[in-house]
This record gives structure tokens, C-alpha cells and sequence, in this order.
């Protein structure tokens, strides 16, 4: 089956200044031709945008006292920012990158994300990252992610060593059960539910 997406009838302008962000991005990029000087000139915009988005968020959670909207809401503002820092880094920087996926696992797979909770991460790659773009591709995107001030929960593994993890620990099979694409290969993403499904 094909990997589950957050669907939100919100539009993005709603809480997220998406044309803007992307524009700032590329900007950046332009200028800084390594990746840590783009990490390190893009954090402070990012967050700007990411704050303002979430006080957003919070007026919205005081007027309307919905905590599924919320939850729901901040889920989906998480993934915007995943994947616009992805896409950015990975056209710019890793544009020989092998196939990644990188999916939501855990209460943020479910597309529900209380404050302050972690942002679980799985990236999954075909096989095991032995090349120097993989490896710093993910670490980027987790320094990035740290920089920005969020706790990430993250695990990198195969197609092949979620399914043996799941057989190994309860904890994260239940975690997979609720994994969500989020930005990267969409054909492995499908690849690894279509797998799990099929193992579970």
C-alpha cells in the first residue's frame, strides 16, 4: 500500500509562510557553497519561521481549546519543515545522494504531536550507508534539526533491519505499525510499508 502522508485541509499560508521560507533557502544556498555554512546561515530564518508558526498555533489552541487540531496541526508544520530542509540540502549539496527515506515513526507517525514532544525520524536506506554523502546527509539534517531546538528521536536502518529490529523488540515494531512518510524516496517508503505489512 502507499505511504500514509499527513492530509490537512489547512493551507500551508495558514501557519506557514511556505513561498517565503523556500525562497529565503535558496537564497542561502546561493551564496554558501558548503553545507555547513548554509546549516549555520539558514538556522536563524528557519526558526524565525518556525516560531512564528507555532505561536500561530498556540493563539489558535487558546480561542478554540482543540487539542486534536493542534496536535494534528503541529504534526503537520513538522513535516513542512523536514522536508523543505531536506529538499534544499539534498539539491544542493548531496545531489548524488542514493535513495533515503526519512519517515515519522511513533505518536508523530500517528500525525499527532503534542508540545514539546520528540520528533521520532526513521531514515531508511536500501543498504547499509557506507558512503561518505549518506552518512552526512543524515547528520546534517539531525544537526540542523538539534540547532533548531528540537528533541529528535531518530534511527537509521535498512529496509531489511526494520523488519529483524521489529522481530527483536515490541517497542519498535509498535513504532513502525504507525510510520509515515515524510520527505525523500517515496518509492522506498512504499517499498518498506508494502514490506512490513506483508512480514506483520
Amino acid at each position: 500500500s502507499a505511504a500514509r502522508t499527513l492530509i490537512c485541509n489547512m493551507p500551508d499560508a495558514e501557519i506557514l509562510d511556505l513561498p517565503a521560507l523556500q525562497a529565503v533557502l535558496a537564497e542561502i544556498a546561493d551564496s554558501q557553497p558548503q553545507i555547513e555554512g548554509f546549516r549555520q546561515a539558514a538556522l536563524e530564518p528557519v526558526r524565525d519561521h518556525l516560531e512564528s508558526a507555532k505561536a500561530q498555533l498556540a493563539s489558535r489552541l487558546y480561542d478554540t481549546c482543540d487539542g486534536a487540531l493542534y496536535v494534528g496541526m503541529h504534526a503537520y508544520l513538522m513535516d513542512r519543515i523536514v522536508q523543505q530542509i531536506s529538499e534544499i540540502i539534498t539539491q544542493r549539496y548531496f545531489s548524488d545522494l542514493k535513495p533515503i527515506t526519512i519517515m515519522a515513526t511513533g505518536g508523530y507517525g500517528r500525525g499527532e504531536l503534542a508540545p514539546f514532544s520528540d520528533i521520532d525520524l526513521l531514515f531508511i536506506t536500501e543498504v547499509v550507508p557506507s558512503r561518505d554523502t549518506e552518512t552526512s546527509y543524515i547528520e546534517s539534517m539531525l544537526y540542523f534539526l538539534w540547532d533548531l531546538g528540537l528533541k529528535v528521536g531518530h534511527a537509521t536502518r535498512t529496509m531489511a533491519e526494520n523488519i529483524t529490529a521489529a522481530q527483536d523488540d515490541i517497542t519498535i515494531c509498535t513504532s513502525l505499525i504507525e510510520m509515515r512518510f515524510v520527505t525523500g524516496s517515496e518509492t522506498l517508503g512504499n517499498k518498506q510499508i508494502s514490506a512490513f505489512q506483508k512480514w506483520l
